[in-house]
């Protein structure tokens, strides 16, 4: 009953999920792109909305995120919306909308801050990628050892484990920028996908995991000096028994049970796994423990 409640929570969640909205917005962007290019040519779309050391002389700030949602051509556009249609949803389930979005913006301004870097003033910079490769990123190192199946080159099957994918991400990126970008210049932002899997790596360390020093403290054994009479009726230091943790759940009813599982399972939804405190984190385990009885 637990498991089908949350399979039916996360089939609603999906359809008006943050995943497809970025999709429906990419896809709507490049028609528009397209159709005013169509009657009067890329080179105003570009000038305004694309990423470029002129542009932020002259105050287009907001080129930072607008350059994400121009691409050339639809080959482009296409491998980014896979990209995001294959792992922003289950990503989007376990960090929340709130940061599955956070993560896309500071991807574009991460990746296009490290493109300015690197790269001339002559050249214009566009496209997804960089939060392509961000929201890859963390959803690696948030499930670095379920593997998942890919076609590779769309023909052969395999099941890889996220962390090699990670790995070869890196790799593939650092090579191209070490010794294409920097040496010869290259159509490929390499730059910019760096950017967005630092992003990745950031995002990981400073919210998915910025309990994991509170948690490793609270497991440190804690020492006190309890007053104990032993048998000859003196008293001795010991160590602190470890007690049970006390829940609000009655653990007799199953609707209490279940009740307490739904609000958790809201709040799961709603802000991600990341977003719940160690006794909620205990409530899901001893309900599961519960329920399987």
């Amino acid at each position: 009953m637990l498991y089908e409640r949350s399979y039916m929570r996360n089939r609603s969640f999906r359809i008006r999920s943050m995943t497809d909205i970025t999709l429906m917005v990419l896809i709507v962007c490049f028609i528009i792109q397209s159709v005013i290019e169509l009657f009067s040519g890329s080179f105003h779309v570009k000038e305004l909305l694309a990423l470029s050391h002129n542009g932020l002389k002259d105050g287009f700030i907001w080129q930072f995120v607008t350059h994400g949602f121009l691409h050339d051509g639809p080959v482009h556009l296409i491998f980014n919306l896979l990209g995001i249609h294959f792992i922003g949803r289950s990503l989007e389930s376990m960090v929340g909308q709130k940061l599955f979005l956070t993560s896309i913006v500071i991807s574009l301004f991460l990746g296009g801050l490290m493109w300015l870097s690197f790269n001339p003033q002559t050249v214009k910079l566009i496209g997804f990628s960089s939060s392509v490769l961000g929201l890859v990123a963390l959803y690696c190192l948030i499930k670095p050892e379920d593997k998942i199946s890919l076609l590779l080159f769309f023909i052969l099957p395999v099941s890889i484990k996220p962390k090699f994918i990670l790995c070869g991400l890196i790799a593939i990126e650092a090579y191209g920028f070490l010794f294409v970008e920097l040496k010869l210049g290259s159509p490929i932002a390499h730059s910019a996908h760096l950017g967005g899997i630092i992003t990745g790596y950031l995002i990981y360390f400073l919210e998915i995991k910025k309990s994991f020093l509170s948690d490793l403290l609270a497991k440190l054994p804690k020492f006190t000096t309890q007053a104990s009479t032993n048998r000859k009726g003196s008293k001795s230091p010991k160590f602190a028994t470890k007690q049970k943790n006390k829940y609000n759940v009655n653990f007799d009813t199953h609707q209490s049970i279940q009740q307490e599982v739904d609000r958790i399972l809201d709040k799961i939804n709603s802000e991600g796994f990341g977003a719940l405190n160690q006794k909620e984190k205990s409530i899901l385990e001893k309900a599961k423990n519960f329920l399987k009885k």
